[in-house]
């Protein structure tokens, strides 16, 4: 299996790049003139506390305001330099990692797709509970500079609810957002807002440690409250700048969606990556209302497979809707979507980070690139342990909602009705 040839990239995209890196730099120039201002500040409360220490009696007071100056001047600085160490480490807890040993096929595609995008190999692959794929770094600051490998993760609602093609399809998009070198930078201008957003707004942490120092004297507490007010100023400046840069962002977003969409419809064909998109908000709809009906306290039933149910419902409304099957999958039409999309609001929305499904599609069909070799097995068929790993995540959902097992199962069809 060799890399496919890819798209280029769109003369929008390149321009949406541009004006973000450019962003970026100003952002990173007005940082810089804020981390100068700290450190002179910090150098200035050192000569201060140097000379009250030199010119005055060592005593109490002196230490409680030397005590106080060098806290506020730590304080701002930790607020300007705390991102660079936040690894983030992502809560895997509610995930399944599974291995190549114990699903060989399933890797095999993994393969497949990574050579014919022409990215690197997951790190790590987990499953989920829903209907979803990713890849994400632990540390998103560090990821700009240095080679970071990516975690895959992939939900069982979408394994049982997509053919071996169409999750190809799904992982190519996601790979594709670091398949080439100017999806990178759209990559990079991503990474940079998130750890901006961190700077700003994850802040619990920090304002603990502020107000643990503050209570151990009224003195101190004097400093740390004017160190919060020269950082509260810092805030509101970075704020204004990063809503501003944040709305350039989500512009470029778009852009990397269509692009994705783009090298994923060149390695599987338009067909196959219109059905797959199509189907995603039915497939979602299913889940979450085979969940919903554990959740009615009027419910006695129980389940050991939720992902059955799925499926159930999955048919279910495709009977209801007059969707054609194929290959046990319902197949949706472009005109139909909007039944299972929460939103019908048909206005451009500056503040999305995704293109409509329905712009998408458009796009991807321009492609006109036809869809051979398709795999069109259920994608659960691949995955080796699926039954395990649904009953394993149907407990996980069952505890997550504090529904207790009552061992009254019913049949699909019970269920059904």
């Amino acid at each position: 299996m060799s890399k496919k040839t890819l798209p280029p990239i769109s003369s929008e995209y390149k321009k949406q790049v541009t004006k973000a890196i450019l962003y970026i730099i100003l952002f990173f120039l007005v940082y810089l003139v804020l981390i100068t201002l700290a450190l002179i500040l910090v150098a200035a409360i050192g000569y201060l506390v140097f000379e009250i220490i030199v010119n005055f009696r060592f005593n109490y007071l002196v230490i409680l305001l030397s005590g106080g100056l060098i806290g506020m001047a730590v304080f701002i600085l930790i607020f300007l330099v705390k991102f660079i160490f936040n690894f983030q480490k992502n809560d895997t807890s509610a995930f399944i990692e599974i291995k190549r040993n114990q699903e060989p096929e399933f890797f095999k595609l993994i393969d497949e797709v990574v050579q014919e995008v022409g990215t690197d190999q997951p790190k790590k692959l987990f499953l989920s509970n829903d209907v979803n794929a990713f890849v994400n770094y632990n540390s998103p600051f560090w990821s700009m500079f240095f080679p970071v490998r990516k975690n895959l993760t992939i939900g069982m609602g979408l394994i049982n609810t997509t053919t071996v093609s169409e999750l190809k399809a799904i992982l190519a998009h996601e790979f594709g957002h670091f398949s080439q070198k100017s999806m990178k930078v759209g990559s990079y201008v991503n990474q940079a807002n998130k750890m901006i957003y961190d700077m700003l707004y994850n802040n619990k942490g920090f304002a603990d440690s502020m107000e643990s120092f503050a209570s151990t004297h009224a003195i101190i507490a004097l400093f740390t409250r004017l160190a919060a007010w020269i950082i509260e100023g810092i805030q509101w400046v970075l704020t204004k700048f990063y809503d501003f840069l944040y709305l350039k962002h989500m512009s470029l977003s778009r852009q990397m969606e269509f692009n994705a969409d783009a090298i994923a419809t060149y390695v599987v064909g338009a067909d196959v990556k219109t059905s797959a998109l199509l189907r995603l908000d039915l497939s979602e709809s299913a889940l979450s209302n085979a969940m919903n009906f554990y959740l009615d306290k009027n419910v006695k039933a129980d389940t050991k497979n939720i992902y059955q149910n799925q499926t159930t419902l999955l048919h279910f409304f495709a009977q209801e809707n007059n969707h054609e099957i194929k290959n046990d999958l319902p197949y949706i039409n472009i005109n139909e979507i909007e039944r299972y999309n929460k939103s019908k609001l048909q206005i451009e929305d500056q503040w999305a980070s995704h293109p409509t499904i329905k712009q998408r599609i458009e796009a991807i069909k321009k492609l006109n690139i036809p869809s051979e070799k398709v795999d069109n097995r259920i994608s659960k068929n691949i995955l080796k342990h699926f039954d395990k790993y649904a009953e394993k995540f149907t407990n996980k959902l069952f505890e997550y909602n504090m529904l207790t097992h009552t061992e009254e199962f019913l049949s699909e069809e019970e269920f059904r009705e």
